[in-house]
């Protein structure tokens, strides 16, 4: 109860000095923690510039007075957005990648590392719209990280407000540490494709065209490999992108990047390209500092490492075009895999992969591997129509319930 009745008195305290009423923002209590709803009406400046250095105050004098167990260190999570409210309480997106930023690795490792009582990370959109136009002190203590928690992934901006270093930037410095090897080559962040999976079924005449493709690009200097694969939803190609990936990956030495861009994830918004060129370079060995502010500038900076390397990029789940092309390297020697519900047709350089539902015999096997060998006579339907039309219309999509194995 003691820290229970400190956090919120510190918060209070805290809130109340920085110029945001308490008992005008809205309060749900979440455990060891809390969500606290400011009033859109309020300069959110406040959030980045005043209210930070008030919480480490009233922190420190709850844990001058109670020592010990019963000390307070902090991580708070800084978003904007819209929110709803249901039977159970509040819910939107935002309020999901709030408590993602939250629950980070990066965030974790902040305060854990710091000899401080706060961390405080900020949303990309927060960062962008508020901290920046912040007065100059305040930005320069935030530094990017990349964020991926459940199925977000994005870039988040921590900043430690009491644990400085002479210069006024936060030491934040070691966040970095495990983007480079020793050296300062590229550690294993260049190698982040997902697990391929044993039970991959079909494709093969997809497949064989886009090895194909690939070895002929090689062959042609000048030729930057883009291929753009679509289909509807379910339909399997996020496997197969990363199926493909890891059987190409051999010939892309310098590294092989996944990146989700949120087009139809569940609560998230698509990946700003601004974000997403903030989680390229940072998983590249780019140090934070040196990450720009703008797009293009971003796009310029991930072009130039690119350039002269053999890099192989998949982005998946795209919402477009516009969101893509940033992302894409500006010379020969890299492949870019995109995966999209939407044919990319405005992405002239990209060679379109239609995928469709698997023929029955591909998709049978997929289903129960190893269990039946399809007949030409049941998959046509002839004595058994009743299980070869079910499978037909509702199996043939990977992830769909499956029907009863024929007898």
């Amino acid at each position: 109860m003691t820290i229970r009745d400190g956090l919120y008195h510190a918060m209070r305290e805290a809130f109340s000095r920085a110029g945001i009423p308490w008992d005008g923002c809205g309060h749900e209590d979440r455990g060891d923690g809390m969500l606290v709803l400011v009033p859109a009406e309020l300069p959110k400046g406040l959030l980045a510039g005043s209210l930070p250095s008030e919480l480490v105050s009233a922190l420190r004098t709850h844990n001058s007075a109670h020592p010990g167990p019963e000390g307070i260190r902090l991580r708070m999570a800084l978003h904007a957005g819209e929110v709803n409210y249901d039977d159970h309480g509040v819910t939107a997106a935002s309020i999901n990648l709030a408590f993602r930023l939250l629950d980070s690795v990066p965030l974790r490792e902040a305060l854990a590392g710091s000899s401080g009582v706060l961390a405080v990370i900020a949303s990309s959109w927060f960062f962008e719209e508020v901290v920046r136009h912040s007065p100059p002190a305040v930005g320069a203590a935030y530094r990017p990280v990349p964020v991926a928690v459940k199925e977000t992934t994005t870039t988040g901006w921590i900043c430690l407000p009491d644990h400085l270093y002479p210069s006024g930037q936060a030491g934040l410095e070691d966040l970095s540490a495990g983007i480079r090897a020793p050296g300062g080559a590229p550690a294993a962040a260049l190698r982040s494709l997902p697990r391929d999976t044993a039970a991959f079924t079909g494709r093969i005449r997809e497949l064989d065209g886009l090895v194909a493709a690939v070895c002929g690009a090689a062959q042609s200097p000048g030729v930057i490999g883009i291929h753009a694969v679509d289909g509807m939803a379910g339909i399997g190609k996020t496997a197969f992108a990363v199926h493909a990936a890891h059987r190409l990956a051999v010939r892309f030495p310098d590294g092989q990047i996944f990146l989700t861009l949120h087009a139809h994830t569940a609560g998230q918004r698509p990946a700003d390209p601004v974000d997403a060129l903030a989680t390229l370079l940072l998983a590249a060995g780019v140090a934070p500092q040196r990450i720009p502010a703008g797009l293009q500038a971003r796009s310029a900076l991930w072009r130039g490492y690119l350039a002269g390397k053999k890099v192989l990029l998949v982005l998946d789940d795209a919402a477009g075009t516009d969101q893509v092309r940033p992302l894409l390297p500006g010379s020969a020697g890299c492949l870019v895999l995109v995966t999209s519900r939407r044919k990319l047709t405005a992405l002239e350089e990209a060679a379109p992969i239609g995928l469709s539902t698997l023929p029955p015999g591909d998709a049978a096997r997929l289903a129960w591997p190893g269990r039946w060998s399809c007949s030409a006579t049941w998959a046509t339907g002839a004595g058994k129509p009743g299980p070869s039309t079910t499978w037909a219309s509702c199996s043939a999509v990977p992830g769909t319930t499956r029907p009863p194995p024929p007898a």
